[in-house]
């Protein structure tokens, strides 16, 4: 259920948000993990789409599939259908304390196709990747993550994404602006007893293309602050707080 739903929308309906399978081997130096199924993927201010649809036009039934070798407890190297190093919300929604995704989520890719490297020293943890962005088959997207993990109740990550050679690939998985764009993400993480709080700040921009039907160009700017509170082991409480704005673009 849903009040002040957008144009195309319900206020009401019923689906099978997920039904998914988990398949993994998560040590040795060859490690592999698989998710299978059907999903949503719900955002604030789109229109629902269902279970069936969504898995169809977004990811495939098998949204995620990678091989990892980790020769050494510190470094790592995958391949496959991998999660964004993008940090705001994960993927999918029964991985995040709210149900649906919020504004800044919605600016940023879910998963991609390509080749991740992770590397690991003391407080210090860091991801570099060459995918292919919003999912189109062009290896033309390069993400770096940085996290530093100051105390058990604080970390802070910087995240620095973007396509390096522009494509007019056009779909619901794949929009063409969001898909030639850059972001660059600062996210924060607190937790004291029962609480955890998630603020963070994100900028994008997407430069002007004529070549490809981008007439001029576009930026974002946004902040969130996402908070949890755990009533005990089995129930939570969470709410968030967002704003965005964006100027340029038509």
């Amino acid at each position: 259920w849903q009040d002040n739903a957008v144009p195309n929308d319900h206020s009401s309906q019923f689906d099978l948000s997920n039904a998914q399978l988990f398949i993994q081997k998560a040590d040795g130096p060859v490690q592999f993990y698989v998710q299978a199924g059907e999903y949503i993927l719900p955002a604030v201010g789109e229109p629902y789409q269902r279970a069936a649809f969504a898995t169809q036009h977004f990811f495939g039934p098998v949204p995620i599939a990678y091989v990892k070798f980790a020769p050494t407890d510190n470094f790592s190297v995958m391949a496959g259908k991998l999660y964004t190093l993008i940090v705001t919300e994960n993927t999918f929604d029964f991985q995040n304390a709210n149900v649906q995704h919020g504004l800044l989520w919605n600016q940023t890719n879910d998963l991609s196709r390509g080749i991740q490297v992770n590397y690991a020293h003391g407080a210090l943890s860091s991801s570099l990747a060459l995918t292919d962005g919003f999912y189109s088959g062009e290896l033309n997207w390069l993400s770096g993550a940085l996290t530093y993990t100051l105390n058990q109740a604080n970390s802070v990550t910087l995240l620095a994404s973007g396509n390096i050679h522009h494509d007019s690939e056009n779909s619901l998985a794949t929009p063409l602006t969001l898909n030639n764009s850059q972001l660059v993400q600062l996210n924060y993480t607190y937790t004291a007893g029962s609480w955890t709080f998630s603020p963070t700040l994100q900028y994008t921009h997407v430069p002007q293309d004529t070549a490809i039907g981008l007439t001029s160009s576009a930026s974002t700017y946004g902040a969130a602050l996402l908070a949890k509170y755990a009533l005990d082991m089995h129930w939570n409480l969470s709410a968030r707080a967002e704003y965005i704005t964006s100027e340029g673009g038509t």
